[in-house]
């Protein structure tokens, strides 16, 4: 069985915590990409980028600022509450990603799409999942 080595980077997040103080009392990644672009943290009700460097093999946490592709922003933050559980991002309108969220906590999805400028902006947050599955006619 092949065994995990020492790690080569280490990053704590932090920031306001969300309102629900059993579930989120701390900053804690909930879901993370495969490809460490990103984490949907828990306690922070948001979700945050990171730039992966392969030939350092270290993660470091997006600015705000930065041109690198697939964000241009460092974070997405949720409503208060949320708690980001899972992440999808996929086409929408045939051109654009979407980022879809979905809050564990609210039992919400939360849809993101950019603007022509590439900043993603939250467009849709009426996803009850509580009762159940709905699909329409």
């Amino acid at each position: 069985m092949a065994k995990l080595g020492e790690h080569t980077s280490a990053v704590k997040d932090a920031g306001t915590l969300g309102p629900n103080k059993e579930r989120q009392e701390a900053p804690h990644a909930h879901w993370v990409s495969e490809s460490g672009w990103g984490v949907a943290d828990l306690g922070l009700d948001r979700l945050i980028f990171y730039d992966f460097y392969p030939a350092k093999r270290s993660l470091a946490r997006r600015r705000a600022t930065s041109t690198r592709s697939p964000f241009s922003q460092d974070s997405l933050q949720l409503q208060p509450g949320t708690g980001p559980r899972h992440v999808a991002i996929t086409s929408c309108l045939k051109v654009q990603q979407c980022i879809y969220v979905l809050g564990e906590l609210d039992s919400t999805v939360t849809v993101f799409m950019p603007t022509i400028e590439g900043v993603f902006n939250s467009i849709q947050k009426d996803f009850d999942t509580s009762g159940g599955v709905y699909w329409p006619k």
